[in-house]
């Protein structure tokens, strides 16, 4: 019973973090919509797209490492050493965004855009440290502090950069100023939880194979997630830089704004069970691994029949929900909504079924996978940008996104049997005779 009420009680932070801070987006993105032009939210989206691939390649592989390593290195008795080695990528990823902010600066970008790129990358930094800090939270299963700092992240981006805009211009530069300005703010807080607040349960001890042994292993299972979380970044953000290169950048700013407000909350319902399920998933994974994959697959589908049902309410009533989210300008394309919808759904679902492959420290054949939709997706969406018109684009990502499920649904099924048998073996390797002994 007790137990049912802490996972009950998890969830509901859980959700109240997750769906707070995307009501928080819905009204910024409502807010900037009304104030930028579609030129200047083009450009916003581009700047924010190179931003999240910071968060998207070293935030990934550092948090997600993170997440599937805490409880080893908490039954060890090592939650010192995690942070410390999370502390230890995180300063190489600055320094790697500081050298390309430099090497944006010498290069000279097109007159106009270097101060927007150099305030993206800075943004990138807060916004990796604030991601890789989230994912830490929730690895501790401190739901109610998780919930915290993703509202608290929302609320100062979108709240600085309102305010940005009112008191200096309606540009992206204002905009992308205020979000730098706002996450800086939160990534502090999250520094200061993570090095004072967040508990450390480390044994008096000298450092020994072990551990060494132990930080080898965090590095071999984080190694293929830089590369998920490349693909995973130019499978998402190829249709903006494909009509960025082909198209108008004023195009650029009507798709981000109906993909901020169709794909990515579809992302975010999700992303609600996969981060529910994931912390769980893997404290038990040694004792039921079959059970857990089973309540995936019905967590996965269950999450398909909400998109359908939602992607069915949005095709009826696409126009007043443009009305109520969206500028003026935005509006007009308002049957984007529904493929939107049902294309972001398809990607999270396949990252739900996807999970699979990190539970079995598979993570270079979910590499694979997603390096090679990354493919898919600059070939097509380059094809489809160049040749044809928005609707084409919006159609197409749908579709790749469809195959996308498709590819998860077939390898998640090729994994019973005698796989399965191979994946139980694998895990046992490292939680019993492995380094994690």
């Amino acid at each position: 019973m007790q137990l049912i009420h802490r996972f009950t009680n998890e969830a509901i932070w859980l959700a109240l973090g997750i769906f707070v801070s995307m009501a928080i987006v819905v009204l910024g993105t409502r807010i900037l919509t009304t104030n930028l032009s579609t030129l200047e939210y083009g450009r916003l989206a581009l700047m924010i797209s190179l931003a999240a691939i910071f968060d998207q390649v070293a935030g990934h592989a550092i948090g997600g490492s993170a997440m599937r390593f805490y409880t080893v290195y908490q039954s060890k008795r090592l939650l010192g050493d995690l942070k410390a080695t999370i502390f230890i990528y995180l300063l190489a990823s600055g320094v790697i965004c500081i050298f390309i902010a430099g090497l944006v600066g010498f290069i000279q970008w097109p007159a106009g855009n270097v101060l927007l790129v150099i305030f993206s990358l800075a943004f990138s930094m807060a916004l990796l440290v604030s991601g890789v800090g989230v994912r830490l939270v929730e690895a501790a299963r401190q739901r109610k502090v998780s919930a915290f700092f993703r509202i608290s992240f929302e609320l100062a981006r979108f709240g600085m950069a309102t305010i940005f805009i009112y008191l200096i211009s309606q540009t992206a530069e204002s905009v992308i100023a205020g979000f730098l300005i706002g996450a800086c703010i939160i990534a502090g807080i999250h520094i200061y939880y993570i090095c004072y607040r967040l508990p450390d349960n480390d044994q008096e001890m000298k450092p020994s194979d072990k551990q060494k042994e132990l930080a080898r292993s965090f590095l071999v299972y984080a190694r293929p997630l830089l590369i998920v979380g490349l693909g995973t970044w130019i499978f998402l953000m190829s249709p903006l830089w494909a009509m960025g290169w082909f198209g108008e950048i004023s195009q650029v700013g009507i798709y981000a704004a109906y993909h901020q407000l169709a794909f990515v909350p579809m992302l975010v319902i999700s992303g609600l069970l996969l981060t529910y399920f994931a912390p769980i998933l893997y404290e038990n994974i040694s004792r039921s691994f079959e059970k857990a994959m089973k309540d995936s697959l019905r967590f996965s589908l269950l999450t398909l029949l909400m998109v359908i049902i939602i992607a069915m309410a949005a095709y009826l009533g696409h126009k007043p929900i443009s009305f109520l989210l969206l500028g003026e300008h935005f509006r007009a394309d308002s049957w984007i909504f529904p493929w939107l919808i049902i294309a972001g759904g398809c990607f999270g679902v396949a990252q739900q079924l996807l999970l699979r492959f990190r539970a079995e420290m598979r993570t270079a054949k979910l590499a694979v996978i997603q390096l090679a939709f990354a493919v898919i997706a600059i070939i097509f969406y380059s094809v489809a940008a160049k040749y044809f018109e928005l609707s084409v684009v919006v159609y197409t990502v749908t579709a790749v996104n469809v195959l996308l499920l498709i590819t998860a649904f077939i390898s998640s099924g090729h994994l019973k049997g005698n796989n399965m048998k191979s994946a139980n073996n694998t895990l046992a390797t490292f939680d019993e005779s492995g380094p994690f002994q």
